[in-house]
């Protein structure tokens, strides 16, 4: 799978989509025809510094840290 963000100042957009080798390229029709779901999430400023992407796992959700920003993905059960 792929996980693709549309980033916005209030809301980003997060796309889960089953074609993982398009890596990189516009979201085009054609790429959210493989798309498994969608849903909008609000990104939150981190106290420090995150220089290296990251992703954790903290309370049933996967969370994205990078720069001074931090987006909370809740993964259902």
């Amino acid at each position: 799978y792929a996980l693709y963000t549309v980033p916005g100042e209030d809301s980003w957009q997060v796309f889960l989509n089953s074609a993982y080798q398009r890596w990189g390229i516009p979201i085009t029709d054609e790429v959210r025809a493989s798309e498994v779901g969608s849903f909008s999430a609000k990104p939150e400023k981190t106290e420090e510094m995150v220089e290296m992407l990251t992703f954790s796992h903290e309370d049933g959700a996967i969370v994205m840290e990078w720069e001074h920003t931090r987006l909370t993905i809740p993964v259902g059960k």
